[in-house]
């Protein structure tokens, strides 16, 4: 219900709503429902798609966001969305992208990682739509290879994922690698040890697409709960982070 999803929104410092329309061609446009300072903007913001990579613009005109507060600001590593954001996102902010289209989702997460970890600081990846094997090569086709021998101390992946494919008793480590059974106690437990391997370096940043599955593991109030919990680890870790959610995860059905 609303009720949730609204209490679902004050764990997070920023939720970024995806929408895609269907007429005569396809349109995609970005809401801001919330940042850091609680301000919101219900005017959409065009996104287009090509080789050159993702363009946010409103009318001709490239759109921005003023965000009224004194936070230091990290890039995002996506064209085009940090303009709309002043200088970027809040450091060790939790800002979740919500909505269809799915590929675009995605998109803003791989884009987001990479920029972090060109930067210097390590990575935190969650996954639960897609196994280790396949995220891996994800990253790789985009000039992140989180398996290569140099950066598997820099690169953490807790999978949520193999759970479906094999049995996975309470959680199972494998490198730099951490599978989860499917439960929230046991994710949190894998996240834990996630960040216990990656340790106390400046500039980590977290992405997850693990946000649906948790909401369809679990009752609301208690998915809440986690995330609170999840996202104060986060910032106790100097973490910046992003998460996508399903458009109508939340829902009863």
């Amino acid at each position: 219900g609303e009720r949730e999803l609204r209490r679902l929104h004050s764990a997070l410092d920023g939720v970024l709503e995806l929408e895609r329309e269907v007429d005569d061609t396809v349109r995609r446009s970005l809401r801001v429902v919330t940042a850091s300072a609680g301000m919101s903007d219900p005017t959409p913001i065009g996104i287009s798609m090509d080789r050159a990579g993702l363009t946010f613009s409103s009318g001709a005109n490239a759109s921005m966001v003023t965000v009224q507060d004194r936070i230091d600001r990290t890039v995002s590593g996506i064209p085009g969305l940090d303009t709309i954001f002043s200088a970027g996102f809040p450091d060790r902010s939790s800002i979740m992208v919500y909505g269809h289209p799915e590929p675009l989702r995605d998109s803003l997460l791989v884009h987001f990682a990479r920029e972090g970890f060109s930067l210097g600081g390590p990575l935190l990846i969650i996954t639960a739509r897609k196994g280790a094997a396949d995220l891996v090569a994800e990253y790789r086709a985009v000039g992140l290879d989180p398996e290569a021998p140099e950066n598997r101390g820099r690169v953490a992946i807790v999978d949520w994922h193999s759970h479906t494919q094999r049995r996975v008793i309470g959680g199972e480590r494998d490198g730099n690698r951490f599978a989860a059974s499917n439960d929230l106690t046991n994710l949190g437990v894998a996240i834990d040890s996630a960040l216990r391997h990656l340790g106390s370096s400046k500039g980590l940043r977290c992405v997850s697409d693990a946000t649906s599955s948790a909401l369809r593991s679990d009752e609301a109030g208690t998915v809440v709960k986690f995330a609170l919990s999840l996202a104060g680890k986060l910032r106790q870790a100097s973490a910046t982070s992003a998460f996508t959610m399903d458009k109508g995860a939340h829902d009863a059905s």
